[in-house]
């Protein structure tokens, strides 16, 4: 590797580390509010031995992974799941916007998703829709561009795969995840 990409590399690096750091920090100060309607059953069921209800009225995969998760950060902590969510989806959505416009508009895409309102409270709260339902869809848009783009057989199957398996973990996240879908069809049938 030559030394321009390998500053190239350092300078994207640092950019995301600082996007990430400055996500967090907004976000530090609400890890600890007190949690309000829905927020309280998922808490409940997430943290209490032997609960199984989590996921009724859901899909099975969050009546899995909020149990899971919620039994080892604690009942005090369940706004970090969403936290830990949100930071790895600003890294998706960095890198899905850099592979498809380039670094400059991955850093400004990032920039403007860590400011909102809406990004700061979805990234704090309990439940499916905040974050861990775009978590499923930055991954199957992901693995869809990779796909369509793919220049060998053996990469096409690669990502059908993954794109494959993230439509099912998609579906059993949460239902309205079939809006993704759509679009996707709608984009690559036109």
């Amino acid at each position: 590797m030559n030394t321009d990409e390998s500053n190239k590399n350092k300078a994207n690096a640092t950019w995301l580390f600082l996007l990430v750091l400055i996500f967090i920090v907004l976000r530090l100060p609400g890890i600890h509010l007190t949690y309000h309607q829905d927020e309280v059953k998922w808490v409940t069921h997430a943290t209490t031995i032997g609960d199984i209800n989590t996921g009724k009225g859901h899909p099975p995969l969050s009546g899995l992974i909020y149990p899971f998760l919620g039994k080892i950060v604690g009942a005090n902590n369940m706004r970090a799941l969403p936290l830990l969510f949100g930071v790895v989806n600003l890294i998706l959505l960095y890198f899905f916007v850099k592979n498809l416009f380039g670094v400059d508009s991955a850093r400004w895409t990032a920039g403007l998703y860590i400011l909102p309102f809406y990004s700061v409270l979805a990234s704090l709260m309990v439940d499916l829709d905040g974050q861990f339902l775009p978590f499923f869809v930055l991954i199957f848009l992901t693995a869809f561009f990779r796909w369509y783009k793919a220049s060998t057989k053996k990469l096409k199957l690669y990502w059908a795969m993954i794109l494959g398996c993230t439509v099912v973990l998609g579906f059993m996240a949460k239902l309205n995840f079939i809006i993704p879908v759509i679009a996707v069809l709608l984009f690559y049938l036109t």
